[in-house]
């Protein structure tokens, strides 16, 4: 069942990208910039929440003595509320950063640069002929 739609899905994505999920290419140009900035930003709202909620923000359920008081913690509705609240906050950043891998090349973009782009990249490059040297 989950592998027949999800080939129609392919081949109508296949046409190209509806106008509605074009928003949504800027986290695929640059998924591991969101990955590393997701983390604390969630980590950080979570600290806060803590604050207000327990009036301390070091509790936490995955140290040993976990003793997360009964008041701590929020509905689902609100985690599904902070989870578009972290993608909007994180969509300009992020467009911010697709561009700037666009127009340039510098090594510390590396560990952020598409390997699918590079690799082709390299091979176009391969296929230029460099000018003979004389002797």
């Amino acid at each position: 069942m989950t592998l027949g739609p999800g080939l129609l899905l392919l081949a109508w994505f296949e046409r190209g990208v509806p106008a509605a999920l074009r928003p949504a290419l800027v986290f695929g140009r640059v998924p591991f910039f969101y990955y590393v900035l997701h983390l604390p930003l969630i980590h950080a709202l979570a600290a806060i929440m803590l604050h207000f909620q327990v009036g301390d923000a070091t509790v936490s359920p995955f140290t040993e003595s976990a003793k997360v008081p009964p008041n701590a913690g929020v509905t689902l509705l609100a985690v599904y509320g902070v989870w578009v609240g972290v993608i909007l906050l994180l969509y300009p950043v992020c467009r911010w950063f697709a561009d700037l891998k666009r127009r340039r090349r510098d090594a510390w973009l590396i560990p952020f640069t598409n390997w699918n782009e590079t690799l082709a990249r390299r091979a176009s490059v391969c296929l230029i002929e460099e000018p003979a040297v004389a002797d």
